[in-house]
């Protein structure tokens, strides 16, 4: 066998191992239609108001900062969107604080009433998004949406536009190479990611090659990081946290991966 076919044999079956890891990702973070007919939406800086805190409207985003003696900001929009259409909810926001309390805030048709809340998770300065399908509140039309932030705010943050999305297959996957692809610019911590890609990624693509060249057993055997993310293996609960709380027994996951 030549250099050149065992080549192309070894390119091709990590082709297929990285193919089988990404539908293996697809069918466990899809949250509704892989299909869906809805396209995501998005909304700018220009159709926001802001209820609570001052603001300085600059280069197509709010610059926002808590009033005199306040802690908070508040940002709020008009939308008409379907629940069931949208499962999910992505704030393009940066400068938060690591300790920030950030919520996403919405009203229904189905109760106008009543204020909904949901927490969002801050990573490296921007807000995570956020995948609604599976709270009770998210339902009916969809008439009005916010994000309220508080706590630690002592620099302005940036608010440029806010998407609601489908979260279909085509559209994570999009999401997923676009991590993998983004260029960022040179920061204090960059010399920690040799990677490449955008600097938060929900599928760091390092960990794909591992698990499509080694295997799920070897690759979470030989790094530490791929484990802490491993939940349930063969039936038994290897996340303490998780064991604690559902009550489960705990397996430490290296007992599994001999």
């Amino acid at each position: 066998m030549t250099v050149r076919r065992t080549l192309v044999r070894a390119t091709a079956a990590l082709a297929a191992g990285v193919a089988v890891v990404f539908v293996g990702y697809l069918a466990a973070n899809v949250p509704a239609a892989w299909f869906p007919s809805a396209s995501p939406k998005t909304f700018d800086a220009a159709q926001m108001a802001v209820s609570r805190g001052q603001v300085q409207l600059a280069q197509g985003a709010l610059q926002l900062t808590p009033a005199g003696g306040d802690d908070a900001v508040v940002v709020v929009l008009r939308v008409d969107l379907r629940s069931t259409d949208f499962a999910g909810i992505e704030w393009h926001v940066s400068g938060l604080p690591v300790d920030a309390d950030v919520r996403l805030i919405w009203r229904t048709s189905y109760q106008p009433e009543r204020l909904n809340l949901a927490t969002m998770t801050v990573d490296d300065g921007r807000l995570r998004p956020i995948v609604m399908s599976g709270d009770p509140a998210w339902i009916g039309t969809i008439v009005g949406m916010g994000l309220a932030v508080r706590g630690g705010l002592r620099a302005p943050i940036e608010v440029r536009s806010v998407t609601a999305k489908p979260l279909g297959a085509l559209e994570l996957a999009r999401s997923r190479v676009g991590e993998w692809l983004a260029f960022e610019g040179w920061r204090a911590t960059s010399v920690e990611s040799l990677a490449g890609g955008a600097e938060v990624q929900d599928l760091p693509l390092p960990f794909v090659l591992a698990l499509a060249d080694k295997g799920w057993k070897r690759a979470l055997a030989e790094d530490a990081h791929l484990r802490e993310g491993l939940n349930v293996a063969l039936g038994r609960v290897t996340h303490e946290a998780v064991a604690q709380a559902l009550g489960q027994p705990f397996t430490d996951p290296r007992s599994l991966l001999a």
